[in-house]
């Protein structure tokens, strides 16, 4: 079952990227282009910044990364995080990336996998930083196609019409206990066990990130995030904020503050991406039939669909638990 639902999704996928790489347009013929702003701030608790993120509307590339593991261990981890990817998702990688095949995947996986043997090597090399790590979400505009993939639970939210959605899935117990029945959605955010992780960049074991795709349309806005805001922030808030703010700037801004109204419990960081219907470009204009375009308004790429091994959940709670619980 699990086969032919992969098949299902890929042949999706080919018939939504069958265009020509150089020209983003939206199913109605007109190009997309993006405009986007990021922010990262303390919280109110914390006595250092872990967060680290890469905001290049330029290049249409935008990662937010969540480091942990004390000391200054955690903020090591996303800054090489954030190196990595930005060296090895280069304009030429994406487009060979894509002109190979309908996602960014096989790409994807082979940065992060870099990224993440070059954490682990850094932490062997300094004694108490053995358990430094972080999270990561990643967004790539091509086409008018965001194509994303995460590890951990920093998140890319989709809001549309005023409304939040969340694209990812993250990877932690709590995450594992709702979707097997244990808990419900909205027990999730108070659980004891909110802060542990079942994956993320610097761990010893082999990767299983979560990849997405999603055909924009104008006026579509993607939030990529770390939990500092969204553990903070309802996604109805969220959405409504977002939604009001025709500048990027502006709604970061505003998330972050009111972040920090909540409690401000974690450090906040957070890039909001503008999706806008452009100019058209010269040249022959290559369009999808709607109904190919509809077929995979919201295709995700790869859903690990793997069962957790619980014998090797590495539970990261380093530096993670909030003062006083």
């Amino acid at each position: 079952m699990g086969q032919k639902r992969t098949r299902w999704w890929q042949r999706a996928m080919e018939q939504l990227f069958r265009r020509k790489q150089s020209d983003e347009r939206d199913v109605v013929g007109m190009p997309i282009r993006v405009r986007a702003a990021g922010g990262t701030d303390i919280g109110r608790r914390r006595e250092q910044n872990e967060d680290a993120f890469l905001c290049l509307p330029e290049r249409n590339v935008f990662i937010v990364a969540d480091g942990m593991g004390g000391e200054a261990a955690g903020e090591v981890a996303s800054k090489i995080a954030i190196e990595v990817l930005q060296a090895y998702l280069t304009d030429e990688a994406i487009e060979e990336a894509l002109n190979s095949g309908p996602s960014l995947e096989p790409l994807y996986q082979t940065v992060l996998e870099r990224a993440n043997q070059t954490i682990l090597e850094t932490a062997r090399s300094h004694p108490g930083w053995e358990r430094m790590g972080t999270t990561v979400v990643v967004g790539v505009v091509r086409n008018g196609v965001i194509y994303l993939c995460n590890l951990g639970d920093s998140r890319a939210y989709l809001v549309r019409d005023g409304k939040a959605s969340v694209l990812t899935r993250d990877h932690s117990t709590v995450m594992a206990l709702v979707e097997a029945g244990y808990i419900r959605p909205e027990e999730a955010r108070k659980h004891p066990l909110r802060n542990e992780l079942t994956a993320c960049l610097g761990m010893n074991k082999r990767l299983q990130p979560g990849y997405y795709a999603l055909r924009l349309r104008s006026g579509d806005r993607i939030v990529l995030c770390s939990d500092g805001l969204w553990d903070m922030v309802s996604d109805e808030e969220i959405g409504h904020i977002v939604s009001k703010h025709e500048e990027p700037e502006k709604a970061v801004e505003e998330l972050i503050a009111e972040a920090n109204r909540a409690g401000g419990h974690d450090n906040i960081t957070v890039i909001v991406i503008l999706a806008e219907t452009g100019e058209p470009k010269e040249g022959k204009e290559e369009t999808l039939p709607e109904s190919e375009g509809e077929v995979a308004e919201f295709a995700r790429v790869r859903k690990n669909e793997e069962e957790e091994d619980n014998s090797e959940v590495w539970r990261l709670r380093l530096r993670r638990e909030r003062k006083g619980e």
